[in-house]
């Protein structure tokens, strides 16, 4: 009868999941689940989450030593969005300013390098989002490039032409048909972007002119 008991015991003991074992956590709760009286309560947190990203970035604490001979392209190509972005809305840099080499934007660079926050920090403050490279590529087709799909949406809500055309008569469609970036181009087409494969004419430029746009 005791041994039974020690067995029952030890058999309730193995059923009750461990406090720090994976199995002790509670299943997903969906958003049916928790009900209306929720949501605002999760509105309120993620609000308050992304105002103490800003005061972060906006402390009056000087950027890291390493950063602060680094120009806001290097801050950008290293990943630094912190640096980059507190610089943006300190007013630290000229927001249009351009790399001689080839006419890449602060916002060209954003969009290959996938930095998502300093793009958007860029567009608060007024940067030109329709700007071309020396290629004549605008922030978008960089960004189409690359699996930067976040950074697409950012371009598309801020009025990034989703049907302008570079030098070689490409759209950001046809960038991101080309590097098979299939979000990024639901994204531009959703937009409005126009993806011509078979010659048929495609609507006006923004620039104006109906421009051939084969690849």
């Amino acid at each position: 009868m005791e041994a039974s008991s020690s067995q029952g015991a030890a058999s309730a003991a193995a059923a009750a999941p461990s406090s720090s074992s994976p199995t002790a956590l509670l299943p997903p709760v969906s958003s049916q689940q928790l009900g209306a009286e929720a949501a605002p309560l999760l509105l309120e947190a993620s609000s308050a989450r992304g105002q103490a990203e800003e005061d972060d970035e906006d402390s009056l604490s000087d950027e890291p030593a390493s950063h602060q001979e680094l120009s806001l392209f290097d801050l950008i190509k290293s990943g630094a969005q912190s640096s980059a972005v507190r610089r943006i809305r300190r007013g630290q840099v000229a927001i249009n300013g351009r790399d001689p080499s080839n006419e890449w934007t602060y916002l060209h660079a954003a969009a290959y390098y996938g930095a998502e926050r300093t793009a958007a920090a860029l567009i608060k403050a007024g940067v030109n989002v329709h700007a071309s490279n020396r290629a004549g590529e605008t922030a978008l087709h960089l960004a189409a490039k690359w699996p930067h799909d976040s950074v697409v949406e950012v371009l598309l809500k801020a009025g990034s032409d989703p049907n302008a055309l570079n030098r070689r008569a490409r759209s950001p469609a046809h960038t991101a048909a080309h590097f098979a970036r299939r979000g990024a181009l639901e994204l531009i087409i959703r937009a409005g972007g126009f993806l011509n494969l078979g010659g048929a004419k495609r609507p006006a430029a923004r620039r104006g002119g109906a421009r051939s746009a084969r690849c």
